[in-house]
């Protein structure tokens, strides 16, 4: 498929800025050889807007951040960004999510409604958990991702939508369809701009950056006026644990160690030897 499809392209034509940034979010940017592989490629895929893009990933692996910075990074970074959880809709309410509703349409409708593709034009719309979504949903999804116009429940007027689509999923694609919870129709669709993101067991190098990213972040919420200095010896020992929840398990224990007062130790499994007593610089006053 050509990254060049001047038709495709041309829908999308509406509040497109010419100039988007080009340096990646420092908390992405992340220095295992994968993490700089899907860096390029997201880069890359983000300046062309008419093309979908599925980020597969465990739980925890960040993938929300990488759907941001696609958006970010797009032409279309001043428009909306939409945010749904397909997993969390119920099967019945589906179609008013995706595609909106007029007042009248169902019970409890009293009002119209946009769905969130039309909430999302102009920007971008993120559908995560899409191999978890209901068969219903994943059929109501092939239009989208078809480019097909779209007619809210109870009405008849078809709408074109002008929004970029982009898939998440903490299942494997192909394991997803094998195991009968993701259509091949919609398989089809998603596979041919997949970014893999891998567990951070299988790049520890990352991991000290991600907990220092997650400490700057907190900081202030746990009365820091800045930051406070990491010993090395507390990076390195954190580079040689496994994380099964990824990024989200680190960021979890980096609030615990910022919880922490003067060195007192809520991590029981450091050793006393690095203990939270690394931790100096500001304390919370």
């Amino acid at each position: 498929m050509s990254l060049n499809s001047a038709p495709k392209l041309a829908r999308f034509s509406r509040t497109v800025d010419l100039e988007p940034p080009t340096r990646i979010t420092p908390e992405l940017d992340l220095p295992s050889r994968a993490s700089q592989r899907v860096l390029r490629e997201l880069r890359r895929l983000a300046q062309h807007v008419a093309i979908s893009v599925c980020l597969v990933g465990p739980s925890g692996t960040g993938k929300s951040l990488y759907a941001r910075e696609i958006h970010r990074l797009s032409p279309r970074r001043h428009g909306p960004y939409v945010y749904l959880n397909l997993a969390a809709v119920p099967k019945g309410l589906v179609s008013a999510e995706i595609r909106g509703h007029q007042r009248g349409a169902f019970t409890g409708a009293i009002d119209r409604r946009d769905g969130r593709v039309l909430r999302a034009s102009g920007g971008t719309l993120v559908l995560d958990e899409i191999a978890k979504s209901s068969r219903h949903a994943q059929h109501e999804l092939l239009q989208l991702f078809d480019r097909a116009p779209i007619t809210s429940l109870g009405g008849d007027q078809e709408m074109a939508f002008d929004a970029r689509l982009v898939a998440l999923s903490s299942l494997p694609l192909a394991q997803a369809v094998s195991a009968g919870s993701l259509i091949p129709d919609l398989y089809e669709r998603l596979k041919p701009f997949v970014l893999e993101i891998a567990p951070l067991s299988q790049r520890p190098e990352d991991v000290p950056v991600v907990f220092e990213a997650a400490i700057r972040r907190h900081a202030a919420s746990f009365g820091y006026s800045a930051p406070p200095h990491l010993d090395a010896s507390l990076l390195s020992y954190l580079q040689l644990q496994e994380f099964s929840g990824n990024h989200r398990e680190v960021d979890g224990i980096a609030q615990r160690v910022l919880a922490s007062a003067a060195g007192v130790p809520v991590l029981l499994t450091l050793p006393p030897k690095v203990g939270l007593g690394s931790i100096g610089g500001s304390q919370p006053g």
